[in-house]
């Protein structure tokens, strides 16, 4: 749950990251055209400025001239002479300011023709004026001052009369582009809380499902463990009622043999041995069960283990039972473990003796115990040169009754090795086998150098 939780939240921050990037570049590019209609806007008022200026000068210069020609009063020239400069500046400022636009542009080289024509056309006043004054005032009322005056009264409202309407539309673009970026921060703003709330909402749904599961698990276990208190009574019952019969069984069985041998036939001795030795299997079979259904509820008490020692203990005890046997036993380097004494000494136990029983069909019995380093575990592990068996069983070899070879051949109850698995398990450890038909099988198992003593089975 924890995994699919971080999933979720990773997914919703992604999807929030995706929105808010998109709507910041929407934003971002909406910004940048009202920058660029503003840009216009304020490119088409300079253009109407500069030709509403330009038509004053043009104006300035047409009335000083006819106010010189009429009155002879050079003083009438003041707004002609400052006038000329200017002029020029301001068409040099129209046709940078239109050089992006063609037919406007055109309009300001056509402007700039007719200034300069009616400028031409001043200069011949002024000079005709000096030489003879009713030559000039017949030049004035030809009327081609005020032709061409009108022509650049109506060039000049033509170019602004564009870039009125160019600022009309621009103008309608502003107001969209800025509606379209209120917009987008407003969803800026919106989406992150509603992002937020659907993730809040998951997050405590994902949490009230996690509650319920660990009441259930609570739950769950209060009853196994209920259950286990019921079976170990149940199991101890059961092995208390079992052992009377049996004890009756074998104890009258040996009586019959004792007292009544030489009185019944072979075959009936053979059947009353029979009954002896299945009683005493049985027996044990109990208590390697009871040992079985105990040792998962036996806490940890851990220690520094001297693992040679114990092994050359257990080796020593065993080997005294093998008196008539050759058997070579080498201990290597075995480092000391994290453990549970009495546990790791039960399954040393197991793995030694499995090895003695089942390499005695060989005419000298080799087995090494040795331990080996891996990453943060230490691994120790019982060879053997016996039977061995086939690997394609393997998964066989801890489970409780799983034997892989015929009682007649082995004796044993096939609960040892599962006991081993349990302990192991316990300790946070592994436990496998390798092997090959009648060439020997090593069993390994591992410990952690830091075992937790909270896991069990």
């Amino acid at each position: 749950m924890k995994v699919f939780l971080k999933k979720q939240m990773v997914i919703f921050f992604l999807v929030a990251l995706l929105v808010l990037s998109a709507l910041g570049v929407y934003a971002y590019m909406n910004i940048q055209r009202l920058i660029d209609t503003v840009n216009m806007l304020s490119q088409a008022s300079r253009i109407v400025n500069n030709a509403e200026r330009l038509l004053v000068l043009s104006i300035d210069i047409e009335t000083s001239v006819r106010g010189y020609v009429i009155t002879g009063d050079k003083d009438y020239l003041a707004p002609y002479d400052s006038s000329q400069n200017k002029v020029n500046e301001h068409i040099k400022l129209l046709l940078a300011s239109t050089r992006h636009d063609p037919a406007q542009n055109n309009r300001i080289q056509e402007l700039q023709q007719l200034v300069a024509q009616r400028t031409e056309l001043a200069r011949q006043v002024i000079k005709a004026a000096e030489e003879d004054k009713q030559a000039a005032q017949k030049l004035v009322a030809g009327g081609g001052g005020k032709r061409i005056m009108d022509e650049i009264r109506t060039l000049i409202a033509t170019v602004q009369n564009a870039e009125r309407a160019s600022f009309r539309e621009q103008n309608t673009v502003t107001g969209d582009s800025l509606l379209q970026f209120q917009y987008a921060f407003i969803s800026w703003l919106i989406i992150p809380g509603v992002l937020i709330v659907v993730l809040f909402y998951s997050i405590n749904r994902h949490l009230d499902k996690r509650t319920m599961v660990e009441q259930n698990l609570r739950q769950a276990s209060a009853e196994i463990t209920e259950l286990n208190k019921e079976l170990e009574a149940y199991t101890y019952s059961v092995s208390h009622d079992l052992r009377a019969p049996l004890r009756s069984i074998s104890g009258y069985a040996q009586v019959l043999k004792e007292d009544y041998g030489e009185k019944i036939d072979s075959e009936g001795n053979r059947v009353i041995d029979v009954v002896i030795r299945n009683s005493s299997r049985m027996g044990q079979l109990i208590d390697d069960l009871l040992h079985f259904s105990r040792i998962g509820r036996k806490e940890l008490i851990l220690t520094t283990c001297d693992m040679e020692d114990i092994v050359r203990t257990i080796v020593a005890d065993l080997a005294a039972n093998e008196q008539n046997r050759k058997i070579d036993i080498q201990i290597g380097d075995l480092k000391p473990a994290n453990a549970d004494v009495s546990m790791i000494r039960q399954v040393l136990v197991n793995l030694i003796s499995n090895a003695l029983k089942y390499s005695a069909t060989k005419t000298e019995t080799k087995i090494q115990v040795g331990c080996y380093e891996e990453d943060n575990s230490l691994c120790y592990y019982v060879k053997d040169n016996g039977v061995g068996f086939n690997m394609a069983y393997r998964d066989k070899l801890f489970g409780v009754f799983q034997r892989l070879h015929k009682i007649s051949e082995f004796e044993g109850t096939g609960v040892g090795l599962a006991l081993a698995k349990k302990i192991i398990v316990r300790h946070g450890g592994l436990i496998w086998a390798e092997a090959q038909l009648d060439e020997g099988a090593t069993f390994y198992f591992s410990l952690p150098r830091q075992t937790q003593s909270q896991l069990s089975v």
